[in-house]
């Protein structure tokens, strides 16, 4: 009996829709369910620490801007040279993704847990420094390693270790 070939699974559209505005032209993009909807939404973190929000839909479009304004989120003082490095995770176990941003320069952290409210509170809801865990040659990770529900953090170093800070939330 012959074998008969397996049926072609088509993953993607043939063709990518492209989106009618400039969402992030001079800025970092990142995705992450913002609104809690199951959707992945994008936001873009500009350097002048301005961040937009573009929310999914069921269409393959990003139709317009949702929300944008300051945050103060990665104002290190004494300022640093470089910007903050921006992470999307969810930190706080509460199912909707947070922003970190870390600065690699001195180990500052600063985390807004993001719940329901807006981006542009004055109030980060953590901070914290860990001045030699991850530098700005190596590669930081915010990922749920232990499975309990809220990110971890992971370096890679230089020599090829990692390093983990659980995440101790309660």
């Amino acid at each position: 009996q012959a074998c008969q070939p397996k049926p072609q699974v088509n993953l993607f559209t043939d063709k990518p829709s492209n989106g009618k505005f400039r969402f992030c032209r001079w800025g970092k993009l990142y995705t992450g369910d913002f609104n809690n909807d199951g959707r992945s939404d994008i936001l873009c973190y500009y350097r002048n620490d301005w961040v937009r929000i573009g929310l999914g839909s069921s269409s393959t479009t990003y139709p317009s801007v949702h929300w944008e304004g300051p945050t103060r989120l990665c104002k290190f003082s004494p300022s640093s040279s470089k910007p903050g490095k921006v992470f999307v995770a969810d930190f706080n176990a509460d199912g909707e993704e947070d922003l970190m941003c870390m600065d690699s320069e001195s180990g500052k952290m600063r985390i807004l847990f993001i719940g329901n409210r807006s981006f542009h509170s004055e109030e980060v809801n953590w901070k914290g420094e860990f001045p030699n865990f991850c530098t700005a040659a190596e590669n930081i990770f915010a990922e749920d390693v232990d499975g309990d529900g809220d990110a971890d953090l992971l370096c890679r170093k230089s020599s090829g270790y990692i390093s983990i800070l659980k995440n101790q939330f309660k």
